[in-house]
């Protein structure tokens, strides 16, 4: 997650209210005008963003794994058509690789 208001407002967000610290709820918003991709109009009424907070970092990769099999056998998405996007560069190295994501989603 990005951890301060400057980082969020530099790839187009807004932070509406809260502060961003730890364990404190955050209100942040796009602006039309910083998301001029056509996917608001396709899903309108849905949740585009979904946040989660885990209690560990395999809770997590299960979370997406889970979330990545039901996109493809659910809604039927193309495998090649998803891209898993990690905002926190500073952590990213220790993370799993993404195929070891894909074979937790194989399992369930």
């Amino acid at each position: 997650m990005l951890e301060d208001k400057n980082s969020w407002e530099a790839v187009g967000y807004e932070v509406e209210s809260g502060q961003l610290q730890k364990e404190q709820k955050v209100v942040i918003y796009r602006p039309p005008e910083n998301s001029p991709n056509p996917i608001y109009n396709i899903y309108k009424g849905q949740d585009l963003i979904i946040t989660e907070v885990f209690s560990d970092r395999e809770a997590e990769f299960d979370w997406i794994a889970e979330s990545i099999r039901k996109d493809i056998e659910v809604e039927g998405v193309a495998p090649e058509q998803i891209v898993v996007i990690c905002l926190d560069t500073s952590k990213f190295k220790n993370y799993l690789p993404l195929e070891k994501i894909w074979r937790r989603s194989k399992r369930k």
